[in-house]
């Protein structure tokens, strides 16, 4: 079974950024980019699924593209390839990007796809559209069977479900809530001395017309607009009094109608009584 694998760099969540003004572009000189998380938890779940096969980590972009890819051969894929041409434009839309896996998933005779949930965008819908794939998303877990894969899907409300399909399949995975381990400098060393090959348009018999038209664009990033925090005012409060009620979340001056009552249980349930009786429920 040959495994292709679908990665991307994001910016890095724990990266600080602020938008003052509006722009027709990010600046993003101050972040820093990293491997998609959860293209990572799909990278290693690949190499779980075919430990002694083929797996292809592949990347669309220009140069900043080798470094999810050096990532990878470091973490247990096999082979890299780079999708890139200089004809390309630098901000490809989705379904593009699509197209492009899509082809060389055709030309490797990959069977099993995964990208990362989430932050890959509607890619792995796409993906799994051009090649006409069963598709399984948000998986958490899976195994390969000698009748195709078992997946285990995460739901809305903590709800898990197991799914079965035949080869071939698109999953995507989500991000795993631990950390990766690091891998050994021998691991890195090699990955880094690995060639990568690059296919262009030709390699991937495809031509610019081939790739469908971008349907929207960004015309302007606009930062969110500060809200005030408001509280009801008493206009008889003393300056002392609304003070406490702004650093209280405005909740100074109103009583607190919660009481613990403790003691033995004739002391309770008279307590519970008189609390009844004032609410006229008895």
């Amino acid at each position: 079974m040959h495994v292709a694998v679908c990665l991307k760099q994001v910016y890095d969540p724990d990266s600080t950024f602020r938008q003052t003004d509006r722009a027709e572009r990010l600046d993003d000189s101050g972040l820093v980019r990293v491997v998609n998380p959860a293209d990572k938890t799909a990278l290693l779940l690949g190499a779980q699924l075919a430990p002694d096969s083929t797996v292809t980590a592949l990347a669309v972009g220009e140069e900043d593209a080798v470094a999810p890819l050096r990532w990878a051969l470091a973490h247990g894929a096999t082979e890299a390839l780079r999708l890139w041409d200089p004809t390309l434009p630098s901000g490809l839309s989705g379904p593009s990007v699509a197209r492009l896996l899509a082809s060389a998933v055709r030309l490797l005779g990959a069977e099993l796809v995964l990208v990362g949930a989430r932050t890959s965008g509607y890619v792995g819908a796409a993906l799994a559209e051009e090649l006409a794939f069963t598709q399984i998303d948000h998986v958490v877990w899976a195994e390969h069977r000698p009748d195709g894969l078992r997946a285990l899907r995460k739901l809305d409300r903590g709800m898990r479900e197991l799914v079965a399909a035949p080869l071939p399949v698109v999953l995507s995975a989500d991000a795993a809530t631990e950390p990766i381990p690091p891998v050994g400098l021998p691991l890195r060393l090699r990955a880094a001395r690995h060639e990568i090959p690059t296919w262009g348009l030709r390699e991937l018999s495809l031509e610019a017309r081939d790739l469908p038209a971008p349907n929207s664009s960004v015309s302007a990033y606009v930062p969110t607009r500060r809200r005030t925090k408001r509280s009801a005012a008493d206009k008889g409060m003393t300056p002392q009094q609304r003070m406490a009620q702004l650093m209280g979340g405005g909740r100074a001056g109103k009583s607190d109608s919660k009481k613990v009552v403790e003691g033995p249980p004739a002391k309770l349930a008279s307590a519970l009584l008189d609390f009844l009786k004032t609410k006229d429920l008895l």
